[in-house]
């Protein structure tokens, strides 16, 4: 196998769970049990392309609006006085884009 079965399976309805692909129960018996129901996913290409271009689009606005707010939160430091020379602004700059540097 090319991952664990453990982590094949929290993928895959992970990505239930969020529509990326589909599931089909076919079972052995009439009852559906569990231990004799093959599990089928499948993904379909046009509708799962639309919704990953949704997602990467709303994930650029969303760091856009937050760009945005934080050059703005920047600019009001700098004109409140609160920092001084370029060296503290760029640092300043780097904390807040980068907060584990």
């Amino acid at each position: 196998a090319m991952i664990p079965f453990k982590d094949a399976r929290d993928r895959l309805y992970r990505m239930l769970s969020h529509e990326y692909v589909a599931l089909q129960e076919i079972s052995k018996s009439a009852e559906y049990a569990a231990a004799r129901t093959f599990f089928l996913f499948s993904a379909n290409i046009h509708p799962l392309t639309l919704r990953l271009m949704d997602d990467i689009y709303r994930t650029i606005r969303n760091l856009r609006i937050r760009s945005q707010f934080e050059k703005q939160r920047l600019k009001e430091m700098i004109e409140a006085g609160n920092v001084h020379s370029k060296e503290q602004r760029s640092k300043l700059f780097r904390q807040r884009v980068h907060p584990q540097l």
